[in-house]
Formats: C-alpha cells, sequence, structure tokens
C-alpha cells in the first residue's frame, strides 16, 4: 500500500516541482493512529521530503480511524482543516481553507495570502 502511495505522489511531486505549494486531499486508506503498523510513520517520513505536514490528527471514520487526511506545504497562507461528525456515512466529511485576499495588479484579479494580526490562525507548512 505505502509503495504504491510512494509511487502515486512522487510522479504528482515531480511533475508540479515548479509549484510553490501543494494540497493533497485523499482516503489514504493508511490508519495514522495504529501503533503496530510502520506505514503511517513511513507516510510521514515520505511526506517530510516534500516539506508536507498533516493538518490534523483526529479520527476521521465512525471506526475510530484516520485514514482520510489532508497534507499541505502553502508557505505563508493561513489555513484551517476540521473534521465533521456526520451520521449518515463512516467516513467523515473533511475540510481545509486558505484565507486569501483578492488584489487588483495591471487590471488582472489575483488571490494572494491574506493575513489578519488580529486573530490567531494555524500557520501551515
Amino acid at each position: 500500500m505505502l509503495v504504491n502511495v510512494h509511487n502515486s505522489l512522487s510522479k504528482v511531486f515531480e511533475f508540479n516541482a515548479n509549484f510553490l505549494s501543494h494540497i493533497i486531499i485523499d482516503d489514504f486508506n493508511i490508519n495514522m493512529f495504529d501503533q503496530n503498523s510502520t506505514q503511517p510513520n513511513g507516510l510521514k517520513i515520505f511526506m517530510k521530503q516534500y516539506s508536507m505536514e498533516l493538518q490534523f490528527l483526529k479520527n476521521t471514520t465512525i471506526y475510530g480511524s484516520h485514514i482520510n487526511h489532508i497534507w499541505t506545504n502553502p508557505p505563508t497562507q493561513e489555513c484551517m482543516s476540521k473534521v465533521i461528525e456526520a451520521y449518515w456515512i463512516d467516513h467523515k466529511p473533511i475540510y481545509f481553507c486558505i484565507q486569501t485576499k483578492l488584489f487588483l495588479v495591471m487590471g488582472q484579479s489575483i488571490l494572494a495570502p491574506f493575513r489578519e494580526k488580529k486573530e490567531k490562525r494555524k500557520k501551515c507548512g
């Protein structure tokens, strides 16, 4: 399982090497709570090679496992992620937000990182 994840994500990171930020959201089927497996630590080590960090460590299924992951490396952007309780499915919905502000540059709109100093938010990457 971990070999397949490594092979697939290596291709993604190599293909997108020029991008500064990556956000990977997936059902990895690697339980980060499993103390009897080497897969969680192997995945952490692999992701650290690309400066990727796991956004939360909470159970993402009704079975108490953490198999749905959000890995990010946005350098200066503020972000928030959350697991939502749901009674109708066995995998809990998760979401990820990046706070940005719209700027106009030479008539073109672009998204740029926006920081509010008054609010304390988790820093990504």
